[in-house]
């Protein structure tokens, strides 16, 4: 059974100090996996009710910050940034080892974020969850901030909707 995806209805209390670790965290692994840095387009407020990109990759954040985050691209981009990743090997189709570069991808992305936010003093647990082809379906609209990823691959659009956990 998948977990419900949890979201705040509003974001007055969101802070770049929430935000900017999972950019950093995204960057570095583009560059650290395929050699392919980001650049940040400018930060919007966008409602959202679900996520259909042909992928998704969803990150749930739990402990003194709640909430969720989205990277999404169209196939293309996945296609290339997996070439990339697999030092120029063509990929054709988002097979197994495509999935399994695209899940390392998400898997360290939930790490370094995990670690930056630990050493900012916020006790997280990230959890990431790959989704091909399929919608990550929200329980309504909820605002998300969001920030165009720009890379020698294509564009990724990274959703936020975090903030503090009430105590």
């Amino acid at each position: 059974m998948e977990a419900e995806i949890v979201c705040v209805p509003k974001l007055m209390d969101v802070d770049a100090e929430f935000v900017n670790p999972f950019l950093a965290a995204a960057h570095d692994a583009l560059v650290s996996l395929g050699r392919t840095p980001a650049q940040r387009g400018e930060l919007a407020l966008t409602m959202q009710d679900e996520f259909s990109d042909d992928v998704v990759v969803e990150l749930q954040v739990e402990g003194e910050l709640h909430g969720v985050v989205f990277f999404c691209m169209d196939e293309e981009t996945a296609k290339r940034s997996v070439s990339a990743i697999l030092r120029g090997i063509i990929i054709e189709e988002m097979d197994e080892m495509a999935q399994s570069s695209l899940e390392e991808f998400s898997i360290r992305v939930s790490e370094k974020a995990k670690r930056q936010l630990l050493k900012l003093g916020y006790k997280v647990n990230v959890r990431s969850r790959l989704l091909l082809n399929e919608r990550a379906q929200l329980p309504d609209f909820f605002p998300f901030l969001t920030v165009c990823l720009t890379t020698r691959c294509g564009e990724m659009l990274a959703f936020f909707n975090l903030t503090k956990t009430v105590k």
